[in-house]
């Protein structure tokens, strides 16, 4: 370990090892050649704050920063001091209440910085690099293909045996252990340490198998989520599981599905160092907290260098996942196509299943109020309409899981779509038995006529109502 002077680096400098600052972060991994707006970032700093070190360990053995022990730590409490990860990723800051995601990237190791925590300069600058870095990684992208051909594929009104699908309940515990499994993954991402890819691509790959064997239903994957404290993991499976939905119904390649369905998982992963008092506030947010928001494309960037194998176009996916097509996004404000296409899907996914999730300072929507909004920003051409449309036609108007009123004054729950006709769900009916609802017939309305029986708006749960 030796300290770093920044104003000695010139750009096309190849270092050695990684940069640490004087708190134990990362800026910037080892073999990194330098561009010159990293070098202007860095010059920033003062000459006491930064260090070449091979690891934390390295900086730790130097007296630099201090190990902390895992078991003081608990979720719900403020942190008393800066916490830093295995892998150099400032976890938590001071003040910053602990959530279980923390508690996930800090258990194979706590650390904090000897004597002055972070001051909001040096957080800022660190803030700016990411930016820097993500920003650099333009001329790699640049080169790759941005759009998606179709291909050809199965017929939406290919016959499929999908008997086998889960109950309500069924399905919640299916979800529980593909969600749990995402999470120690993320948590691998939110320490910095090394993963493969391949951890992610098995999530990824369930869930492609199972929309392949289960079409009109598969949709409910994503809408089934029983309510967690661990948002990123719960909301990034959701998002996967939408998707694949989308990828599957524009008819894409398999691995661009993969591609897809990596991202919604990923892509977000930024928002995991964005504190909850402002990832969730129902208060307009200030420069600062804004600003903390906006880079979470960039904290994502960074932190997905830790993925082994990834391709960088869901690297990319991650980075652009907020810009709009009317260039309303950020972090670049870029317009129609020069998203590509991966990050496309992720924006309509994202929005929806943020719309739809259960989070603790916002009431969820009715699904089907959720895609009125999601068909209103197509129209507006904030987001793609053609990928909104792929949502709609996987989810049906009347998504699986919600419930309508049907022209004969049944209340109903939907459990499956169909493509060719959003508009005509399969149900099954909810009646009342005395003061309990119970779930009684269930009927395809494809196959009866729109006079005969249809739907006539999208209903509330009974409250009563079993799983």
């Amino acid at each position: 370990m030796q300290p770093l002077d920044p104003t000695i680096l010139r750009p096309g400098t190849r270092l050695p090892k990684a940069v640490f600052t004087r708190h134990g972060v990362k800026l910037l991994s080892a073999e990194v050649t330098l561009s010159e707006s990293v070098c202007r970032t860095l010059e920033q700093f003062d000459r006491q704050e930064l260090f070449l070190a091979s690891s934390v360990e390295e900086l730790r053995h130097a007296g630099v920063i201090r190990p902390m022990g895992f078991g003081a730590l608990s979720g719900g409490v403020a942190a008393p001091d800066d916490l830093i990860t295995l892998g150099g990723v400032m976890a938590v800051e001071s003040g910053q209440v602990i959530e279980p995601h923390h508690l996930d990237a800090l258990e194979l190791g706590a650390f904090a910085g000897i004597g002055a925590r972070e001051c909001a300069r040096i957080r800022s600058q660190r803030m700016k690099l990411a930016d820097e870095v993500a920003a650099d990684r333009e001329e790699l992208w640049s080169r790759l293909t941005l759009t998606v051909t179709p291909e050809g594929g199965r017929e939406d009104e290919d016959p499929r045996d999908e008997s086998g699908w889960p109950t309500e309940a069924g399905l919640v515990e299916w979800r529980a252990p593909r969600v749990r499994a995402l999470r120690r993954a993320l948590a691998r991402v939110l320490t910095g340490v090394p993963i493969s890819v391949s951890e992610f691509e098995v999530i990824a790959d369930d869930l492609i198998d199972t929309e392949s064997r289960f079409p009109t239903r598969f949709a409910s994957v994503a809408l089934c989520s029983a309510g967690s404290e661990e948002f990123l993991a719960d909301h990034a499976f959701s998002t996967a599981a939408l998707c694949v939905a989308i990828g599957a119904r524009l008819r894409w390649p398999v691995e661009s599905v993969r591609h897809a369905a990596l991202a919604g998982m990923l892509s977000d992963v930024g928002m995991g160092l964005v504190p909850a008092g402002v990832r969730g506030s129902t208060r307009k947010l200030d420069e600062i907290d804004a600003n903390r928001v906006r880079r979470h494309p960039a904290f994502s960037v960074i932190l997905l260098d830790s993925v082994e194998g990834l391709d960088p176009i869901v690297s990319l996916a991650a980075y652009q996942h907020q810009e709009r097509e009317n260039g309303s996004g950020y972090p670049r404000g870029l317009k129609s196509r020069q998203i590509c296409d991966v990050a496309r899907v992720v924006a309509v996914a994202d929005t929806f299943a943020a719309s739809v999730g259960r989070r603790p300072y916002k009431p969820s929507k009715r699904p089907y109020d959720a895609l009125e909004d999601l068909v209103s920003l197509g129209s507006e051409k904030v987001l793609e309409r053609k990928i909104v449309r792929a949502l709609v036609e996987a989810t049906g108007l009347f998504p699986v899981g919600s419930f309508v009123k049907l022209s004969t004054g049944d209340v109903a729950e939907v459990i499956g779509s169909h493509a060719d006709q959003i508009d005509r769900p399969i149900v099954t009916v909810i009646r009342r038995r005395g003061r309990v609802w119970s779930r009684a017939e269930t009927l395809d309305l494809a196959q009866h006529k729109p006079w005969e029986l249809h739907v006539v708006f999208a209903a509330d749960r009974p409250s009563e109502l079993a799983a």
